[in-house]
């Protein structure tokens, strides 16, 4: 009897396992398809840097050779995802996928496939001219907001002294 109820089980399991698998339109073949990434190591990125790979770069790996990231370098790549850092760089720093300088008081870039949700450094005072482009909407409009408190936060006005 004890045989009977542990084939039973093992047939429900498998068979659950088959109907999800199923249900997500996924087979047994299919291989889930790894994210492209550029590891960057050259010191000045433009957007030349990334000619003819443009819609294949998902995620881009920012080494400690980068020196120099010019304003619109990131522009042409529709399907970036998250930037990362696996080595320590002087210059950049990575925060919610967003790529900032060092000290988190510029916002760099805003890859386009990111998501809806990110957070801001409270550090964050100024947005490089292409920064927002390509980001969503809701995203642009929470980085602009957020960068403009913290930098009326930091830059109060003065109140006029009596003469």
């Amino acid at each position: 009897m004890k045989k009977w109820k542990c084939r039973i089980t093992k047939i429900l399991v498998l068979s659950l396992l088959f109907s999800l698998l199923h249900m997500s339109g996924m087979t047994y073949e299919e291989k889930p398809v790894q994210a492209k990434t550029e590891n960057l190591r050259d010191e000045h990125i433009t957007q030349a840097t990334f000619a003819g790979r443009e819609d294949t770069i998902d995620i881009i790996d920012i080494r400690k050779t980068v020196l120099e990231i010019d304003d619109d370098a990131f522009l042409n790549l529709p399907n970036l995802k998250w930037f990362s850092s696996l080595e320590g760089n002087p210059n950049y720093s990575i925060a919610s996928y967003c790529l900032y300088t060092k000290d988190y008081r510029e916002l760099i870039y805003v890859p386009p496939c990111v998501g809806d949700i990110i957070s801001i450094p409270n550090k964050t005072t100024t947005i490089r001219p292409h920064a927002l482009d390509r980001a969503p909407q809701k995203v642009a409009e929470y980085a602009r907001r957020v960068a403009d408190q913290n930098w009326r936060r930091e830059n109060p006005t003065p109140t006029p002294t009596p003469t």
